[in-house]
């Protein structure tokens, strides 16, 4: 063989171990993206169920502030039913303070008038009574 055959046939050799490097790199290289794309597929996933999670976690939130609004609103109607309740009681003792003041009047109107009815009377008595001993004396 010549030299010219073999420096062909050497080249080719290269060629061919090129190919093949080529060829392993490529594979490689396909691998890798294999890998790549089955970890950015899991990192999406992964990114997905923090969403959810974030979206649970941000659902359970506003579910708490819900319910937590919900329980302010119905402990505002109790307060509301409570301060309703208080004010009729109110109005109620406060009438019964009234009329309590009012009969409270009547009744100290009504003994002053038995006292002075009862001055008048003693007032009234006293004279026979001083006259009615004098009377037996003599």
């Amino acid at each position: 063989m010549t030299q010219h055959v073999r420096s062909k046939r050497r080249i080719l050799t290269i060629c061919q171990l090129q190919g093949k490097l080529a060829e392993r790199d490529y594979l490689g290289a396909q691998k890798h993206i294999v890998n790549l794309e089955r970890a950015r597929d899991q990192l999406c996933d992964f990114a997905d169920q923090m969403l959810d999670t974030d979206g649970e976690t941000h659902s359970a939130m506003l579910a708490a502030k819900m319910e937590f609004g919900h329980r302010l609103i119905v402990l505002g109607r109790l307060q509301k039913s409570r301060i309703a309740k208080d004010q009729k009681a109110a109005e109620t003792l406060l009438s019964k303070a009234h009329l309590s003041k009012r009969k409270t009047g009547r009744a100290a109107d009504d003994l002053r008038q038995a006292t002075n009815s009862c001055e008048i009377r003693q007032q009234q008595i006293q004279p026979h009574r001083t006259q009615t001993p004098h009377r037996k004396e003599q």
